[in-house]
């Protein structure tokens, strides 16, 4: 049979059959190149992310010890009296830090000095320093002196320098004395050498164990208050390293709200901020120091690779699928025209789609990435890679094989939830526990996509085994340093409290050997002081806060009770939940027995033991509150003996001053309990009587105590023959404050004086004027 009925025949439909082909072949391509440029596209924004990531947790990981370093060296200077620079360099060298790497300008301790405190200072710190001085000059009413300085090369040419005319560093330091609290200064020049130098300070505030936050100024000059250690790091040299250790193309900007809307650092000032915003590739991460919060952001180098902005449709794809169309066209013109010559043109095309294909297969057996692709959750094809990270000896033990059995555990939770997701979705990167075909299991970061294979929807899966940067070498050595020779007791429990690891200062507080504790719960240190509600206010703190701090007692091995100051970190895992606790411990018993020592001290005559005007003007207070609730009335007697100065002129201060003790008892066992008796003067004395019902009974009991001063009183073979003026003012009647009411006793006795000495008046309730004792009316 001809082929005259054959479509080839007619050669302008032959024509337009071709063309027909050749557009729609041709709309194709267009698709697919653009297909193929969104792939490319998302390709490289999923690059940028992750060398972005990389960037922005390098740089936490580099700022990630300051507070550590800064809460250390506290912790070896609360541990000597007066650190020594042989102790100093002791604690530096065991640090082993890496100055240029951590961005680290220097650690500091700096020593706060009032200017009442100058001279002693610079006598006692010349002792220890030649020629030491505080610079720059100027006279001011507190120093805050730079002592000792890491790098030690440093120290010789800083040390005695002032950081208190700097008028940001004195603003942190006087905010982290205050709070209590690490604080960090706004954007400082530390490395005024170096060009765009931004640095910053941080201060921790370094105190006396008997600090509290509602401390007066007065109290911390008289030495509660210690000073800082401090840390210069420059942000210039974190981001250069970070830069330098990526090698990615990367500008860094860091913004600091402090100082408005513009970066106050750019790591490529000379860029054009629309240059890189054109290609729409961005990461803003947050760097937490000293209460702030620093803004990084992290953008491609006009210039570099990740900058370079794709076009909407891929070139090659596209030139390749017109090509192709173009022949598919010809081949179909000419099956139309000659059968045979088509069957040539086909077989040559499919060749081509072969060898197309088999290049397709190389690129992904070749990729350093493992890569899965699934539907369903049924593994369809593997690489390299996957294979060797899955410690696979062949494709065919994980094809067929759900991918759920390699994932671990703890986080098929969240393989299951990005399985769910819908076709059109990328899947962000996220850590996932897998496991290996020998059952170990390891941490890696995946990402994934939904795509076409085989002409039916999968899902292709990438992943790397992160396991190896989850703890750096740095933070590990810097830490067994740390915990190793700090001063201040440490404990690390578990989440059930049951305590795994302590350090020799531990022991050497508690008595309690590594072995004896670990294993054990923390309450084997419980002296049972504390009640269950306490234990439970500081667990529910913890779990809500993360941290807990204050005091508690507990019991050494050797049953000695101890007072100390702990504060607890909870250490919380890859979900989020706690899975550890560190406590640092200090024990402050000497501390709150030398408190409460000068607190009395305070309060009291040092002579006699008896309180003082201070704490009796306070009673009396006290005494106003309670009369005004309770409706009751009490006086204050004014005590002035007559005959002292002839005792203390004959027979020395020495028997005067035992005079004056054995009078103190004489009059404290004459008066009720709830009454107060205050040694005021030389030879004045001030007694509260608490509960009177009038003025008469308060005159009678100044009369029982004028009759038992009188008595005579022997002291080392002396008799000895003393008399008392007595002036009374009884509240409300007299007075309606303490200082009135004492003012008015005051005058009464010294009208007694004039008067003859000798008895006891009662003062004038309208005016200044006393009246007549009721003896004298009598």
């Amino acid at each position: 049979m001809e082929d005259k009925f054959f479509v080839g025949a007619n050669k302008g439909l032959n024509i337009v059959l071709s063309l027909v082909m050749l557009a729609l072949l041709l709309y194709v391509s267009l698709l697919y190149s653009e297909q193929v440029a969104r792939q490319e596209q998302y390709e490289k924004n999923d690059l940028f992310q992750r060398v972005a990531a990389q960037a922005s947790d390098l740089l936490r990981e580099k700022v990630k010890p300051f507070p550590v370093l800064l809460r250390s060296a506290r912790g070896v200077v609360l541990g000597h009296e007066d650190i020594s620079p042989a102790n100093w360099s002791r604690f530096i060298n065991s640090m082993g830090l890496d100055y240029q790497s951590l961005g680290i300008i220097g650690l500091t301790y700096t020593e706060s000095v009032f200017d009442f405190q100058l001279l002693e200072y610079l006598q006692k710190r010349g002792q220890r320093f030649n020629n030491f001085r505080i610079f720059p000059e100027g006279v001011r009413e507190e120093y805050m002196v730079v002592l000792y300085l890491a790098p030690e090369a440093l120290s010789e040419r800083i040390r005695g320098f002032d950081i208190s005319v700097e008028e940001r560093r004195r603003e942190a330091a006087l905010n982290a004395r205050e709070t209590g609290k690490l604080t960090m200064t706004r954007p400082i020049s530390l490395l005024p050498t170096e060009a765009h130098s931004l640095d910053y300070l941080l201060l921790l505030p370094v105190y006396g164990d008997g600090w509290r936050p509602d401390m007066s100024l007065r109290e911390e000059r008289a030495g509660q208050f210690k000073g800082w250690t401090t840390l210069g790091f420059s942000m210039s040299r974190l981001a250069a390293e970070v830069i330098k250790e990526i090698d990615k193309g990367l500008r860094l900007q860091l913004f600091d709200a402090r100082t408005g809307d513009k970066p106050i650092f750019d790591s490529s000032p000379a860029a054009v901020d629309s240059e890189i915003d054109s290609s729409g590739y961005q990461l803003n991460a947050v760097l937490s120091l000293g209460g702030q919060a620093l803004t990084v952001r992290i953008t491609p180098l006009p210039g570099s690779v990740l900058a370079d902005v794709l076009p909407d449709y891929d070139r090659a794809s596209l030139i390749s699928g017109s090509v192709i169309s173009l022949l598919v066209s010809v081949v179909l013109f000419l099956l139309l025209s000659s059968r045979f010559t088509a069957v040539r043109m086909a077989s040559s095309l499919l060749e081509q789609f072969a060898e197309s294909e088999t290049r397709y297969k190389a690129l992904f057996e070749l990729s350093p990435e493992a890569v899965i692709i699934h539907r369903k959750g049924r593994i369809l094809l593997v690489n390299k890679a996957a294979l060797k990270l899955l410690k696979a000896k062949s494709p065919g033990l994980l094809i067929g094989r759900h991918v759920m059995d390699y994932v671990h555990d703890e986080s098929k939770e969240i393989v299951l939830e990005r399985m769910s997701g819908s076709g059109d979705e990328v899947m962000p990167f996220v850590e996932e526990r897998l496991l290996r075909c020998d059952g170990t299991d390891f941490l890696a970061e995946v990402s994934g996509a939904f795509i076409q294979f085989e002409g039916e929807p999968a899902v292709q899966i990438m992943f790397r085994d992160i396991s190896g940067e989850q703890e750096t070498r740095f933070e590990a050595q810097l830490s067994r340093a740390v915990f190793r020779h700090s001063h201040e007791p440490m404990m690390v429990t578990d989440a059930d409290g049951v305590i795994s690891l302590v350090n020799p200062a531990f022991t050497e507080v508690t008595g309690f050997d590594a072995d004896d504790v670990q294993g054990e719960n923390a309450s084997v240190l419980s002296s049972g002081y504390h009640d269950d509600q306490f234990y439970e206010q500081m667990w529910q703190h913890l779990q809500k806060e993360g941290e807990w701090e204050g005091e508690m007692t507990n019991r050494r091995k050797d049953g000695k009770i101890y007072i100390q100051r702990a504060h607890i970190s909870a250490i919380r895992g890859l979900h989020g939940d706690i899975t550890q606790f560190i406590c640092v411990m200090s024990d402050i018993t000497e501390q709150k027995k030398e408190l409460e020592n000068i607190r009395f001290q305070a309060m009291h005559d040092p002579l006699t033991r008896l309180p003082n005007r201070v704490l009796f003007t306070s009673e009396v207070r006290k005494a106003v509150a309670s009369s005004d609730d309770h409706q009751s009335h009490f006086a204050v007697l004014f005590m002035d003996l007559d005959g002292f100065k002839p005792v203390n002129d004959t027979y020395g201060h020495l028997l005067g001053d035992k005079l004056l003790i054995a009078l103190a008892r004489k009059l404290s066992g004459a008066v009720k309990q709830q009454d107060l008796i205050a040694r005021v003067g030389g030879d004045e004395f001030l007694v509260l009587l608490k509960d009177i019902e009038d003025d008469q009974q308060a005159l009678a009991v100044a009369e029982r105590l004028i009759a038992l001063i009188c008595e005579p009183i022997v002291l080392d073979g002396h008799e000895l023959h003393l008399g008392a003026s007595i002036g009374i003012a009884v509240y409300p009647e007299y007075a309606r404050d303490e200082l009135t009411l004492i003012d008015k006793a005051d005058k009464a006795m010294y009208q007694v004086k004039r008067s003859g000495k000798g008895r006891a008046l009662l003062a004038d309730k309208a005016s200044d004027l006393p009246v007549e004792s009721l003896s004298v009316l009598q």
